[in-house]
Formats: structure tokens, C-alpha cells, sequence
């Protein structure tokens, strides 16, 4: 019997969404996270983020990250709170492994929504403070 291939999908990132989670648990902090695909190899989800909230600086100890703005726009911020750029409509920010981010959404641009990707070994920071995932977090 032939092995059976794996087909691609369309999925609505809304709709179709593993998992919604709201993360943050004060003002500034608090996000509307839809987990679209967990693989073996990788995690993809979509962040919304009213203006003037973002997400705590931390690091992953296993994972790379990306995101890519969709709408809206965020400060990047590094160790110590540092900002180290700015994230605007169409750009993408990579975190490598380790590496210190965080950042808020700027009132000017409005509401941001950003699609993002974990590499294996990640997972979404769950709380405020400078925080470091090696692994998966439960």
C-alpha cells in the first residue's frame, strides 16, 4: 500500500485557529493571540494588539522567531527595555535564538497585527516580566 503524501491547506488564521489565547495580565501587556499551526518543525500564529499594548521583553533559549506587521506598527525593544527599532506595516523583525524582545504597538499606527513563527523548541512568553523559555512551556 503506497504511503499516503501529506496534501497542502488553506486555513483562515480566525477561523481555522488551534488555539486562542489572550496573553498579559495588566495594561500594556495584554494581546489577542490566534496559534494557527503547531509542526514538528515550527509554530505560526497571528498576534493582535491594541494601540499602546504590546509584549514583555523576554528571550527563547531553544527557538528562532519572526514576525511580519501586517497592520499597524510596534517599537522593538531589547535587554533592559532598550528601544532598538521600530516595526512598521510591511517589515519583518527576527529574534534569533536567545536574543532579548519585546515591544509596544504605537498609538499612531493604530491597532497591529502581526503573523509570527517559532522554530521548533518555542513557545509564547505568558507573562510580564524578562522571562527565558528553553522549552516548551505548559
Amino acid at each position: 500500500m503506497a504511503e499516503k503524501k501529506p496534501v497542502p491547506r488553506i486555513i483562515d488564521p480566525v477561523r481555522d485557529a488551534e488555539e486562542v489565547v489572550w496573553l498579559g495580565d495588566k495594561p500594556g501587556t495584554i494581546r489577542k493571540v490566534y496559534r494557527i499551526l503547531t509542526t514538528e518543525r515550527f509554530k505560526v500564529g497571528l498576534a493582535m494588539f491594541s494601540p499602546g499594548e504590546g509584549g514583555s521583553v523576554h528571550t527563547h533559549d531553544a527557538s528562532e522567531e519572526f514576525s511580519y506587521c501586517i497592520t499597524g506598527g510596534s517599537t522593538s525593544e531589547g535587554e533592559g527595555g532598550v528601544q532598538v527599532g521600530v516595526q512598521s506595516q510591511g517589515k519583518v523583525k527576527w529574534n534569533p535564538v536567545g536574543s532579548f524582545h519585546g515591544g509596544k504597538t504605537t498609538y499612531e499606527a493604530g491597532v497591529s497585527l502581526k503573523l509570527w513563527s517559532y522554530s521548533a523548541g518555542g513557545e509564547l512568553p505568558t507573562n510580564d516580566g524578562v522571562t527565558s523559555f528553553g522549552g516548551s512551556v505548559k
